[in-house]
């Protein structure tokens, strides 16, 4: 196992201590409530990594404000999750191969992700193949995690690829950290939850303050299934209540829309052409009817949204044929 590095930092010296150190490789991941519980831990970081000449890249992808500005020391790339799983890992990984080993890497957060890709488990399969690959690299990387937002396909995962796990509370104007995971590094207060003052980490040993801290932050109940309530089954539980809302004449035509490209995307197709043909000629109701009898989740095949396409096309503009075909039972690969 790799030696703690004392010319590696995250830029904050309390941290660092509570820490103990950072070891080549590792990768962080921050469970936060907002972005904004992310965001602070970034400056002292980056200049830890100017002050040490390493190098400083960015990955920039999601929809809230970007965390380090272009144009400074950091070089940062921006990427587009549109492209689905596969490119962008590929644009992710060419960047961290033409780097090579070490480097600081930061990373907006994952949680953009899931919604971009409406799937916990592409969110999993993202981080499993990327920490590996920066731990074998011996660079250090940050990434942010929106806390109880996500099921166990990517919780799971993250959790037990990363080295160092931490969870951020806000409580009456300070800033908690709890260290859930640091690998390959042992103190007696270590685990324990610590107040941030000024550049000091402190362990609060008090039960009664530690409980009102985690008091004050909601409660990630899980469901009776045992799994937190996914992007994936948010999406469809979504989706179905615009139906109910649309019979009972609630929903918008906007909101109808909005719900039924997210859908269409999610289980569908991404293709600009088939999308467009999808949202004139089939229904919420439709997709969800698809969903039903889908194995797995992700997009369908090709073919199969041939198949339901053309379905949907005679339904609609030559419905004297319809009565032709029979009605199709298959089932979906997702």
């Amino acid at each position: 196992m790799a030696q703690i590095d004392s010319q590696l930092s995250t830029g904050l010296v309390g941290l660092d201590g509570m820490l103990k150190g950072l070891i080549p490789g590792d990768n962080l991941v921050w469970q936060v409530e907002s972005v904004e519980d992310y965001a602070p831990f970034l400056p002292a970081y980056c200049r830890a990594a100017a002050e040490r000449s390493i190098p400083l890249i960015y990955f920039r992808f999601a929809k809230h404000r970007q965390l380090i500005a272009d144009g400074g020391y950091a070089e940062v790339h921006h990427c587009d999750p549109q492209q689905g799983l596969e490119g962008f890992l590929s644009s992710i990984h060419r960047v961290i191969e033409r780097h090579g080993r070490g480097g600081y890497y930061v990373f907006d957060c994952l949680s953009d992700l899931a919604y971009d890709w409406c799937s916990d488990q592409m969110l999993g399969n993202f981080f499993m193949l990327t920490c590996p690959f920066l731990y074998d690299i011996e660079a250090i990387a940050y990434f942010a995690l929106l806390r109880n937002r996500h099921s166990y396909h990517a919780t799971a995962a993250i959790s037990d690829t990363t080295q160092v796990l931490l969870d951020i509370y806000r409580h009456k104007e300070h800033i908690y950290i709890h260290p859930w995971k640091v690998q390959g590094r042992y103190s007696a207060t270590m685990h324990m939850p610590h107040i941030w003052q000024d550049d000091t980490f402190r362990p609060i040993t008090d039960s009664a303050t530690v409980s009102e801290i985690m008091t004050s932050v909601p409660w990630g109940r899980l469901e009776s299934s045992g799994l937190h309530f996914g992007i994936w089954n948010r999406t469809r539980a979504r989706a179905e209540e615009v139906i109910r809302d649309t019979e009972s004449g609630k929903a918008t035509d906007a909101q109808q829309l909005d719900c039924l490209k997210t859908m269409l995307r999610m289980a569908i197709t991404r293709e600009p052409r088939i999308l467009a043909l999808a949202e004139k000629y089939m229904t919420l109701q439709d997709v969800l009817d698809v969903e039903d009898r889908m194995i797995g989740t992700g997009l369908i095949g090709g073919k199969a949204v041939g198949m339901l396409l053309a379905r949907a096309i005679i339904r609609a503009d030559a419905s004297h044929l319809q009565k032709r075909s029979e009605p199709h039972d298959s089932f979906y690969i997702g």
